[in-house]
């Protein structure tokens, strides 16, 4: 099978040397503006080739010249002087060669248009995926839009990098990069408006600090959130029993900083003192030397021997010991 391939290789390559050897003279009418999608520049790309031969001339046709500029803004100039040096390389005289037409031919990368609203749906998509709204509490408006772009044909694909400090809230700027063929080919910035409206908990009077937030100081009003506010608490279960860590005027957003856990132990508050070791469950007294909310490791003095311990603060005057301070109960 090698030997008979290589046999019919040989015939061909001597037959073709054959035809250029007896050839006519072959015309390459040269083009002037060339537009192709791909990566070769054939000969047949970037001129008319015409000869007796008709076999010849379509091999001449696709003998490759050059590479096709992978750039919207690029360019490949082509010469009769480079197009003859690929014709002496085949055995090609210059003497046969009839040039006529321009003497450059300027090959340019086929292009496509990309619509400036597909860059903008392409950013507002990777919002909606990433944002922590729910899509229906979301309005966004382009605060300008780029022109429609144009780039190499080809696969395109976008990566979408946020720029702003607040991403998905206010006014917001992001970075498109577009890739065609898995190659950077250009980059554009979308600014746009990111208007947020949730249903929120508000203040339905004033709230003193210090004070219980209840069912009757709150109530849930739907809110335009600005950046300031997008920490805003919708969930009466997260502030109901808490304590206002600051005055909240009538109507006042209520937000994670305003509000905290109260204090459910006093300082010199005699508490329940539960120590827990394997399966027993041991309770004495014991004195609050600190003040603290549930959570809190707080310093707790023993009645009979005097010896402070840390315990943290489980319920309201209840404190919980780990069995490694088991001995100073």
């Amino acid at each position: 099978m090698r030997l008979t391939f290589k046999l019919i290789l040989m015939i061909g390559i001597y037959f073709l040397c054959v035809r250029l050897l007896y050839a006519d003279s072959i015309s390459i009418q040269m083009k002037e503006d060339v537009r192709l999608n791909g990566t070769a520049i054939c000969l047949g790309d970037i001129a008319v080739v015409q000869g007796e031969d008709t076999v010849l001339v379509r091999a001449l046709k696709e003998i490759p010249i050059a590479q096709v500029p992978q750039l919207e803004t690029g360019k490949r100039s082509i010469s009769t002087s480079e197009v003859l040096m690929h014709m002496r390389k085949i055995g090609i005289e210059e003497s046969r060669i009839k040039f006529s037409g321009p003497s450059v031919a300027t090959v340019y990368p086929e292009l496509q248009t990309i619509p400036a609203q597909h860059v903008f749906d392409i950013v507002t998509g990777f919002i909606y995926e990433n944002m922590p709204w729910d899509p229906n509490d979301v309005i966004m408006h382009p605060q300008r839009m780029p022109d429609d772009m144009a780039v190499v044909c080809g696969d395109v694909s976008y990566e979408v990098i946020p720029l702003s400090k607040n991403q998905y809230i206010g006014q917001s700027r992001y970075t498109v990069i577009i890739y065609v063929d898995g190659q950077i080919q250009k980059s554009v910035n979308i600014f746009l408006d990111i208007v947020v409206f949730k249903e929120i908990l508000v203040a339905s009077k004033k709230i003193e600090r210090g004070e219980m937030i209840l069912p009757s100081n709150v109530m849930r009003l739907r809110k335009e959130l600005r950046a300031n506010t997008q920490d805003a608490i919708s969930d009466p279960a997260r502030v109901l029993g808490m304590i206002a860590a600051r005055s909240i005027p009538a109507n006042g957003i209520l937000k994670s900083s305003y509000i905290e856990m109260p204090v459910i132990v006093q300082r010199k508050d005699m508490v329940r003192v539960y120590l827990k070791s394997g399966g027993l469950l041991i309770q004495s007294v014991g004195l609050a030397r600190e003040s603290g909310v549930i959570g809190d490791y707080i310093k707790v003095q023993n009645i009979d021997s005097q010896k402070i311990f840390f315990a943290q603060v489980t319920g309201i005057r209840e404190v919980t010991v780990d069995a490694n301070a088991g001995e100073a109960l």
